[in-house]
Order: structure tokens, then sequence, then C-alpha cells
């Protein structure tokens, strides 16, 4: 019995990473201080951003271009109409590049 249980908790461990998905709460823009929150739904291709100032403001559906999942951190690359969006899960750290003059934001969560 105790082997079956290990072996079933081994393969849960193991296949969890199929459709990984996370959040990063309270991600805070470096230069203008808003504050923001990444969810990654691996499986649906898509991350939700939500904007807050106190309560949500807003949020935006974003488009997944490509993700990764490197030494158990998700890296994913996604785009808004203005924005190329590297995000890295590990570092907790969003780096936003604006398309029309290619300046960087960074926000830390």
């Amino acid at each position: 019995m105790k082997k079956f249980l290990g072996i079933v908790v081994l393969g849960l461990f193991l296949s969890g990473n199929a459709y990984a998905n996370f959040e990063l709460k309270r991600c805070k823009n470096i230069e203008n201080s808003e504050v923001f929150s990444y969810e990654f739904f691996r499986d649906l291709k898509k991350v939700i951003m939500g904007k807050y100032n106190g309560p949500l403001l807003s949020y935006e559906e974003i488009k997944v271009k490509s993700s990764d999942y490197l030494d158990r951190n998700f890296i994913v690359f996604a785009e808004t109409e203005n924005y190329d969006i590297l995000i890295l899960e590990d570092e907790k750290i969003v780096i936003k590049i604006r398309k029309s003059d290619g300046t960087t934001e960074k926000e830390k969560c």
C-alpha cells in the first residue's frame, strides 16, 4: 500500500507541470508605482492582467505568444496592442516593451 501511494504521489508531481498555471500578485511598476496582477493559464494560452488602485480597476486578457517551463519556472511571452510582455515566474518580474518606441517598463512582484 505504501508503494502504491508513493507511485500515485510521484505521478501527481510529475504530471502537474503539463497544465501548470501561476499567479503573480501586487506587481508594482518601478517607475510610476502602478499595481498589476497577472494570472497565467497555460491550457487556455492566455494571461489575465488586472490593474489595481486599492480595488480592481480593470482587467485585460492577453494573448500568449509562447511559454516554456525551464528549471521549474515558467517564462511567458505575451503581447497586447501596445506592448510585448515577458513574464518570469520565479524571479517575479514582468518586463513590458512598448511597441511604438521600444522603451521598457519593469514590474517587481
